[in-house]
């Protein structure tokens, strides 16, 4: 049922057979802070960045705050590079299926468009960010149609099954900065709006993003920007009065 769906809601196929494995919490929060543990020099990265920039405490260790912060967020996740699609099965309510409806569009959106692009971590700027949030916003939006068509019961066992997940959250959250949740939902929260624009123009200006998506940060969070092709604009890189931890993009969104 939700297979069909998701087909109906985002408007094209399953081209093959999706296969869901369900974990329960313990196991699958292992499981997420070994997947999550390859990014872990990408983490430190950010960490020195953002010390510089004054928005995390020196003595706050950036990875292994985001894996706490992952190990009890997050519910599901879609591999593109192995089309392994995993849930965390507390319960078969309407949370649980909310989830498997997310991570169901990232596997139809990657049989049609491959999801798998490594390369643009190379790029060294914002461009992996901007397409995650077009990837993100769109399953975002699927999850929320079905959402929306939830019995009145159905929406308060959600309601209740929410609020079970953001008690074991909140003393998490409350003991870091809040810029690490804000970094991590950031591509949900400007990809959706993103998305939404996109389908103004029809289901065809959506497929065709997937094919030729934003380049930077700033595409996504001002679509006009989008909309003429205005890309960033390259710019020499200034001398350091120090030594030099890390260098780059910042992007729109930072």
């Amino acid at each position: 049922d939700l297979k069909r769906f998701v087909e109906q809601e985002r408007g094209l196929p399953f081209l093959e057979d999706v296969q869901i494995q369900t974990m329960p919490s313990p196991e699958f929060t292992a499981r997420v802070r070994a997947e999550f543990d390859a990014e872990r020099d990408a983490l430190v990265e950010q960490g020195k960045l953002l010390r510089a920039l004054g928005l995390l405490p020196a003595d706050l260790d950036p990875v292994e705050a985001q894996l706490d912060l992952l190990g009890d967020g997050v519910l599901g996740f879609y591999d593109p590079s192995t089309g392994e699609l995993v849930v965390r099965r507390d319960s078969d309510g309407p949370l649980f299926r909310s989830v498997v409806v997310h991570e169901l569009t990232h596997a139809l959106d990657d049989q049609h468009f491959d999801l798998d692009r490594p390369e643009l971590d190379q790029l060294g700027d914002d461009a992996a960010w901007a397409f995650l949030a077009l990837v993100e916003g769109n399953a975002r939006r699927v999850e929320n149609a079905w959402l929306a068509q939830l019995t009145s019961a159905e929406q308060q066992q959600l309601f209740a099954d929410q609020l079970a997940l953001a008690g074991g959250q909140l003393s998490g959250m409350l003991s870091m900065p809040m810029v690490l949740p804000q970094i991590l939902m950031s591509p949900y929260d400007y990809g959706h709006p993103f998305v939404e624009r996109l389908l103004v123009d029809g289901q065809e200006r959506l497929d065709a993003t997937f094919d030729a998506p934003p380049s930077s940060s700033e595409q996504v969070l001002d679509h006009d920007v989008f909309e003429r092709g205005e890309g960033p604009i390259a710019v020499a890189t200034p001398p350091a009065e120090g030594p030099v931890i890390t260098e780059g993009v910042l992007g729109d969104l930072m």
